[in-house]
């Protein structure tokens, strides 16, 4: 018997102890080079798929971004509503504090109205029209980002 790997007799194979990472995965059964090219109209048919999943996603994510900076927008005019009377810039949002003798719940109502009703009307033209609905959802929710950006940095 030998003392050392070296001088194992050269007929038996050496083998070695697995530390337990050296999984390979098992062979393709086509390799990538071999692998068939599809034809256009199949490439074309999946990539209009991929958009048909992709839209409606896109949709509800500006639906909701909308949303959340509107209500971003109310809890800030509920956490200031006793500055509001000196910061507020906005002339509507202005006029309603003053039709109400300063308080804010006209103003809250009125936002929570205006949002409800665009992001009811967004969603009817997104089911009519989702093209449509898409752009004017996308051009909405670039003034909320505007909003947004102003609220945070102002």
């Amino acid at each position: 018997m030998s003392a050392c790997p070296a001088e194992a007799p050269l007929d038996l194979p050496l083998t070695r102890r697995s530390n337990g990472g050296d999984y390979l995965p098992p062979p393709r059964a086509e390799s990538d080079s071999t692998r068939p090219l599809r034809p256009l109209s199949q490439l074309l048919a999946s990539s209009r798929e991929r958009l048909r999943l992709v839209q409606p996603m896109t949709f509800a994510g500006l639906w909701l971004f909308i949303g959340t900076v509107s209500a971003f927008d109310t809890y800030l005019t509920v956490k200031f509503q006793e500055s509001l009377k000196y910061q507020e810039i906005n002339p509507l949002a202005r006029m309603l504090l003053q039709l109400n003798g300063w308080d804010a719940s006209l103003l809250i109502g009125t936002k929570f109205l205006g949002s409800i009703v665009v992001l009811g009307v967004l969603t009817a033209l997104h089911l009519t029209d989702r093209r449509l609905g898409l752009v004017i959802a996308a051009a909405i929710a670039s003034f909320q980002l505007g909003l947004l950006g102003f609220l945070i940095l102002a």
